[in-house]
This record gives C-alpha cells, sequence and structure tokens, in this order.
C-alpha cells in the first residue's frame, strides 16, 4: 500500500506537466493559426485594393459618304494613359464592293499613334490589317489611327466595318471591339454652294480661283473640269 501511494505521488505530478505542456502547446499552435489567417486576410484585403487593369474600348465608326468621295474613317480608344500599350495588331473586314482602301490605307498624323511604326497590309480586298509598334506607351484617348477609303458603293448601299482580330500588346491589357458601319449617300444629301458663282475674263485668258463648300463638309463627291466655248 505505501508503494502504490509512492508511485501514485511520482507520477501524478509527471501526469499534471505532461498535461500543462500539451495544453500549452495546443493555445501556441491555435495562437499561430489565427495569426495565420489574420495575416492572409490582411494580404487578401491588401490585393483586393489594388486597381485592377482596365479594359479598353476600341471603335470602329458608324459613317456615312457619297459615292466617289475620299473618306477618313477613325478607330477611336478610350484611355490609354497608364496601361503601357506599345504595340496593338488589328484586323478589319468591310465590303470590298462598297468601300475600297486608298494607297496607303492607313493615316497616323494627328492621332494617338503619331509616333509608332505602322505596318498596313491590304492585299486582301475587304479586309485590312495593321501592325503597330513603339517605345513610347501610348497616352491619352481619341482617335487610334485613320483609315483611308474610296467609296464605291452606290447610294443606299451598306457595310459593316467589323473587327475580325484586336489585340494591344499581348494580350493586356484586354480590348473591348465595338463594331461600326458606313452607309453610302445619295446625290440628295449633299448640298453644294461656289464663291464667287461666276467671274469674267479678257480673250487672252487668266487665272481665278473659288471655293466649294458642301453640306455635310466630308463626304460630297465633286470635280472641276475646264470648258472651251466656240
Amino acid at each position: 500500500m505505501k508503494r502504490e501511494s509512492a508511485m501514485i505521488r511520482f507520477f501524478l505530478p509527471l501526469l499534471v506537466l505532461i498535461f500543462v505542456v500539451l495544453l500549452c502547446a495546443a493555445s501556441m499552435n491555435t495562437a499561430a493559426s489565427r495569426a495565420r489567417e489574420s495575416r492572409n486576410e490582411s494580404a487578401g484585403h491588401l490585393f483586393e485594393s489594388e486597381p485592377r487593369q482596365g479594359q479598353v474600348n476600341v471603335s470602329l465608326p458608324q459613317a456615312s459618304g457619297a459615292t466617289g468621295a475620299s473618306v477618313m474613317l477613325a478607330i477611336t480608344a478610350s484611355n490609354l494613359a497608364g496601361l503601357g500599350v506599345v504595340a496593338y495588331d488589328f484586323t478589319v473586314g468591310f465590303d470590298p464592293g462598297v468601300l475600297r482602301l486608298q494607297n496607303p490605307p492607313v493615316d497616323s498624323v494627328g492621332t494617338l499613334s503619331s509616333g509608332m511604326t505602322i505596318t498596313p497590309n491590304a492585299s486582301v480586298p475587304g479586309r485590312l490589317t495593321v501592325s503597330a509598334f513603339g517605345t513610347v506607351p501610348l497616352s491619352g484617348a481619341g482617335t487610334l489611327l485613320t483609315m483611308k477609303f474610296n467609296v464605291t458603293g452606290a447610294p443606299g448601299a451598306m457595310t459593316d466595318l467589323t473587327f475580325q482580330r484586336l489585340q494591344l500588346n499581348e494580350g493586356t491589357p484586354a480590348a473591348n471591339a465595338i463594331d461600326g458601319s458606313f452607309t453610302v449617300g445619295g446625290g440628295g444629301m449633299c448640298s453644294y454652294q461656289v464663291t464667287p458663282a461666276t467671274a469674267s475674263f479678257s480673250p487672252s485668258g487668266g487665272s481665278g480661283s473659288f471655293t466649294v463648300l458642301t453640306a455635310p463638309p466630308t463626304g460630297c463627291a465633286w470635280n472641276a473640269a475646264s470648258q472651251r466655248e466656240a
């Protein structure tokens, strides 16, 4: 009986000590787990607070013009500031019976792409492919590039202007392609004003000038020709 009491007195403190150690270890694990969760939650909030890269709207126009006219159709882009766009590629499709590309088919003067190297490909009728790249990121919103066409369709003809392909950089930021259209107007849609309306010259001839105003100011075809009276 004395031996059992001695063993109990010996093992009881030992068991209590083991229990305390285990309890402390469990508490430390719980605290560490809570600390990790707190750090993860803070990191998650920090990540969510960072602005996401914006989507860029790139739009083809809704335009019209008269048969025989030369038209410049602007491709526009929403604000590109801070998005790091240094290159883009696109293919635009249209009806070659309504519009015919000029040579060269694009113009970058005065556009957001004025400082870029532009490589157009108009070898396939009804399709314009453009690759552009530069060293300075594009900034601001406005005309990205201008396409140059001759209107060959009859009055009332219409063609969709569609992005068959559009990519900024290597795909970032994302580009939202917005298609457009072109309608051929009839001659009755245009009005003309010639100033001066008349001019007189001596029998030996002479030089002169006149001004032609059209309404609307673009898309109305006209030409000048000489006529000698008998």
